[in-house]
């Protein structure tokens, strides 16, 4: 991966207007800068950048039955900021919002079809969380964890099937999974 700064004017569909730097249209997220004074802090007041994404987001663990024992089904996901560059990830996360008409941005992601097309049964936990953060503004999530047996067996190129056991271990070592995925693992009681 190479990274190279770019000046703005010089970035396709992406310009500065009413104080944020947005998509053309709309898709994607938007910079904005907030000025900011909280008497309970260890400075009152300050300035900083904010990313605020547009639309909901989703993240989707789905899990299947292998050999008897419960697995689920992680991404590797390369991210900004990510500290070994991949991370093990939910099996789809993505803003389906960027992906619906004349603007989207391509297919939706594969298995985003397996969390839409999901039968009531199948949904063992589903909760919108309010993300927070110093760099994050008004981003909401849809978790939703799912078991979908007909799932290959096989993992397709990119992804792993994981026992919840193997993946908790991992957190311990730190930069293995994405926040998101941490947040799912923690709810991974409702797949039993």
């Amino acid at each position: 991966m190479r990274r190279k700064l770019k000046p703005l004017v010089e970035v396709e569909r992406w310009q500065m207007r009413d104080g944020m730097i947005s998509h053309d249209d709309g898709l994607h997220f938007s910079i904005l800068g907030l000025e900011v004074e909280a008497s309970n802090r260890e400075v009152d007041r300050w300035s900083q950048p904010m990313v605020a994404p547009r639309g909901r987001g989703i993240a989707a663990l789905v899990g299947r039955h292998l050999d008897d024992t419960l697995h689920v089904l992680v991404n590797l996901r390369m991210e900004a900021g990510a500290f070994d560059l991949l991370e093990l990830a939910a099996t789809v996360h993505f803003c389906p919002d960027n992906y619906k008409g004349p603007s989207a941005v391509g297919p939706p992601p594969r298995f985003a079809d397996v969390v839409r097309d999901a039968r009531p049964e199948q949904v063992r936990f589903d909760c919108v969380h309010s993300e927070e953060g110093g760099r994050i503004f008004q981003a909401q999530t849809r978790y939703m964890l799912l078991i979908d047996e007909s799932l290959p067996a096989e993992a397709p190129p990119g992804y792993l099937w994981i026992t919840p056991r193997q993946l908790a271990s991992l957190v311990r070592f730190g930069n293995h999974i994405n926040v998101e995925a941490r947040s799912l693992l923690a709810c991974l009681g409702f797949l039993t």
